[in-house]
């Protein structure tokens, strides 16, 4: 489950992407910073290179008429390995694809690239089955992808897994009716598939569009001659199953972009008027004056990765012709259009590099990233440029090895560089890049619109195409989250800045995270976090950059204390606890204060502030929890001789019951793993389960959800209640919860509705409030609902099994506090059907313990009625020496 920390402010649950402002991509957020040990990024490339033998295939745009296929473009950015087989300077164009016939204009065509007749096939697929994968699996468009045979699949013998080409992370499977066809020529070793993503996916479990690179391996020798025939027929076969599946998936549209995209300007114009300069307000006018084809053009590039799209890889439906089209945009001032006039010899290069000098877009780097490896392999040849490892008889070349060869003539002078980008700008054709100022426009009205860093107008193309629902709500806005334009321009640096933090933790840089925590210290010396926002309701409070700098400085404090700069991080802390900002962490602050000054050998003052800390009303139940064991601690005589009176609660223990497990690693640090009664290998979680399943165990039915079951439940017997008209809680239509949720402001606000929604549950009608929302709003998002997870029939069973008055306490904790109640609830949850009875087990390896937050649950859970005991796994040469029930395992 996610920690406390996790769920503060999800309105930024996902960072600036990196390299591409028009994305939103799933990162680590600056909400779940955690100060660790840098990844071995370097060491898991190295063993990815080594694990490909094969030659991987290199990519060719066609210019069928597909939608998806259009935004191939995109995808010789990626920097993934490809080869391929250049033989020299002679070589002839690979058969293109048909397109449909276009107007004529004055831009001159790209020319196809000098490939090996038929060595390489490209055609546009979908990528199937990403709603079953358990893990984010977030796409860009022009994401390379590998595709390789799973020879372990039960299901299927010729499943195909795609996978990113960097990270090796699954991405889902390429279709069966296409996989049936290619899997064999994958085992054979008679071609080597690859793909690149065409379109950022609607949702992350929606299906992918890519453009499949198949590259037929030359025949063996000794290989008969049908087996090159046999190859090129089933290749055909696969080409056309991957059309129709194609025809099968939903395709985002430059039509409903742009209606709603004038959705986002008319609420923008006339709630946040008062936030538009004249960057927006020139934008708007310039688009609005463009003709539809144009507007429609600009949204589908702002929703791909650039900066560059070559003209002639573009192909839209709703943009008969884009060369016209990209003309007009740059007209406009929209964009700018880059090309070069037919030429040939050292005047042909002159002209080239001149036309490159012009714009910053013609960087050589970029202009070669839109090339795909034949077609730079082309560019080598052609100018006599030697890539490593050519000499005398070619072979197979890599991007790398052919980007270092341009990168090595570039660096002989500017002048060869300029050379070199007019080289390329021939290669590529014509380019268009959208202006920087109508990108940063649009961007900022994105942002005050959804007020969410992860949301996009994929949210309106989802919720239009059925593919995701959001629930029915109205929508109401009456107040600004910013009072001026200079409020929001800061909380953009802010959001800037922590991306840049976000990013330096995440790759283990210390100095670059010393670095992004400077603005940050600087705003907390300058009392940032101190200043009143009149006007703004309690949970939008949080759309400031004040805000945003204290949780970069709790961060910040998290890095202080790895480094044992205890005194600093004592200081600062004192700072964030004077302000106003982030109220829900101050419980947090606190220990961690008091922590500190006990590092400084300062504990009398670490009890006064932990004292002090117990009247801060912002304390959640955890933090209060450790509080007050702190000040048991520290203060017995002669520092105090009163005992308190929540002394005996603040030291109540749950029943621990111990079982024996066969370790299978006991590495300190590592999640323990253990041997199960049949020699399996299991989580501490799956042996506990085995256990409780057992007559030793009481025969208990269970699951491991943490609070996953909960959250379920909760969502939807309080459904009515959480998407109820309030004011300013539902800005969007594309929200999965009022943005008050996390305050305490939602219970204050609903109270009257809550409580008489808990009396039905508490009076034995959870199964028909559970069978009514199911059944009303089944697949609908919803935060916490997880309608995969758990039937509803189980739902209903597990809701009698704990009873009417303990799962309306458990709800209405949740209700009041849902932020602080979020983390710590027991890993197991285990119902008998026959005795109608339930209880919670949090479940401990041998050197883990209980946190507070776990322990306040505990007595929660016993305050309602549900009884919760601790399962202690412990290894038999430990077992001797603890208390509680033992039992071998």
């Amino acid at each position: 489950m996610l920690d406390d920390v996790a769920k503060v402010n999800a309105h930024i649950d996902k960072c600036l992407s990196k390299g591409a402002v028009q994305k939103q991509t799933k990162q680590a957020s600056i909400f779940q910073f955690a100060v660790r040990k840098p990844r071995r990024q370097q060491q898991q490339q190295q063993q990815q290179q080594q694990q490909q033998q094969q030659a991987s295939p290199s990519s060719r745009r066609p210019s069928g008429g597909a939608a998806a296929a259009a935004a191939l473009a995109a995808g010789a950015a990626a920097a993934a390995t490809e080869i391929i087989d250049v033989t020299g300077e002679d070589c002839e164009a690979a058969p293109r694809v048909p397109t449909q016939q276009r107007t004529p204009t004055k831009l001159p065509r790209r020319q196809p690239p000098a490939v090996p007749e038929g060595s390489l096939r490209c055609f546009p697929c979908s990528i199937v089955g990403r709603q079953f994968l358990k893990h984010d699996a977030d796409c860009q468009s022009g994401q390379r992808l590998v595709i390789e045979h799973e020879a372990n699949n039960p299901r299927d013998a010729h499943a195909l897994l795609a996978l990113d080409a960097v990270s090796r992370v699954p991405m889902g499977h390429v279709p069966h009716a296409v996989s049936r066809q290619l899997a064999p020529l994958i085992r054979g070793g008679q071609a080597v598939v690859e793909a690149v993503v065409a379109e950022e996916p609607l949702t992350d479990k929606a299906p992918l569009v890519v453009e499949l690179q198949v590259a037929l391996q030359p025949p063996a020798p000794t290989s008969s001659p049908g087996v090159q025939k046999s190859a090129a027929a089933k290749l055909a076969k696969a080409e056309a199953a991957a059309a129709d599946a194609l025809q099968r998936a939903p395709q985002a549209t430059g039509e409903r972009l742009h209606s709603n995209f004038l959705q986002v300007l008319v609420t923008v114009e006339t709630h946040d008027a008062h936030l538009l300069a004249d960057l927006e307000r020139s934008f708007i006018v310039a688009y609005k004056a463009l003709p539809l084809p144009c507007q429609c053009l600009f949204l589908r590039l702002f929703q791909r990765k650039g900066p560059l799209f070559c003209i002639a890889s573009l192909d839209y439906k709703e943009v008969p012709d884009c060369a016209a089209a990209a003309t007009q945009l740059a007209t406009a001032g929209l964009a700018a259009v880059e090309c070069t006039a037919g030429g040939t010899g050292a005047e042909d290069d002159r002209a080239a590099g001149v036309a490159a000098a012009h714009e910053a877009s013609s960087d050589w780097q970029q202009l070669a990233g839109l090339l795909t490896v034949p077609e730079l392999a082309a560019v080598l040849s052609q100018r006599r440029i030697q890539a490593a490892g050519n000499g005398g008889g070619g072979g197979v070349r890599s991007r790398e090895q052919l980007l270092a060869a341009l990168q090595a003539h570039a660096a002989i002078s500017p002048a060869a560089a300029t050379a070199l980008a007019g080289w390329l700008l021939q290669a590529t054709g014509p380019v268009v890049q959208l202006a920087a100022a109508a990108q940063e426009a649009v961007c900022r009205l994105q942002r005050l619109f959804f007020l969410n860093e992860g949301h996009s107008l994929s949210q309106f193309l989802a919720s239009d195409l059925g593919t995701v629902r959001y629930p029915q709500y109205a929508v109401h806005r009456s107040v600004s989250a910013f009072a001026s334009r200079q409020e929001l321009l800061d909380y953009e640096a802010a959001l800037k800045a922590a991306a840049q933090l976000s990013d330096a933790m995440e790759t283990g840089d210390g100095e670059a995270a010393e670095a992004a925590l400077a603005p940050a210290w600087a705003a907390l010396d300058a009392g940032a976090h101190k200043r009143e926002r009149p006007g703004v309701p309690p949970f939008l409070q949080r759309f400031h950059a004040g805000w945003m700098y204290c949780v970069m400085a709790t961060a910040g404090v998290s890095l202080l204390e790895c480094q044992q700069r205890h005194a600093e991080a004592v200081r600062r802390l004192e700072q964030l606890l004077g302000g106003r900002c982030c109220p829900n962490r101050r419980g947090d602050w606190y220990v961690r204060l008091t922590t500190d000054l006990e590092h400084l050998k300062r504990p009398g003052e670490s009890l006064e502030r932990a004292e002090k800390a117990l009247s801060d009303g912002w304390l959640s139940n955890g933090d209060r929890l450790a509080l007050q064991r702190r000040i048991l601690r520290l203060g017995k005589p002669p520092r105090r001789w009163k005992r308190p009176h929540w002394a005996e609660a603040a030291q109540h223990e749950a029943l621990e019951v111990r079982i024996e497990g066969r370790p299978l690693n006991n590495t300190l640090g590592v999640k323990s793993r253990f041997y199960g009664p049949n020699d399996e290998q299991c989580t501490v979680e799956e042996l506990a389960l085995q256990y409780y399943a057992g007559e030793e165990g009481g025969g208990w039915r269970g699951v491991h959800s943490e609070g996953g079951i909960w959250a379920t439940l909760f969502g939807l017997l309080l459904w009515d209640v959480l998407f109820m008209p309030a004011p300013d809680v539902f800005r969007t239509p594309f929200q999965t919860a009022p943005l008050d949720l996390d305050t305490p402001g939602f219970y204050e606000a609903r109270k009257g509705a809550v409580e008489a929604c808990l009396a039905h549950v508490a009076a034995g009608d959870a199964p028909r409030l559970l069978r009514a929302s199911w059944e009303a709003h089944e697949g609908t998002l919803a935060r916490g609902v997880n309608w995969e997870r758990h039937s509803l029939e189980e739902l209903q069973l597990v809701a009698e099994c704990i009873g009417g008055a303990a799962l309306a306490g458990v709800c209405r904790l949740l209700a009041r506090d849902h932020a602080g109640w979020s983390g710590g609830m027991p890993d197991l949850l285990l119902w008998r059907p026959d005795r109608r009875d339930a209880k919670l087990s949090e479940v401990k390896g041998p050197r883990d313990r209980l946190s507070t937050q776990q322990i306040a649950w505990m007595n929660a859970l016993d305050a309602a009625g549900l009884h919760a005991e601790v399962l202690k796994v412990v290894e038999p040469e430990t077992a001797a020496a603890g208390g509680g029930r033992k039992r071998r395992l």
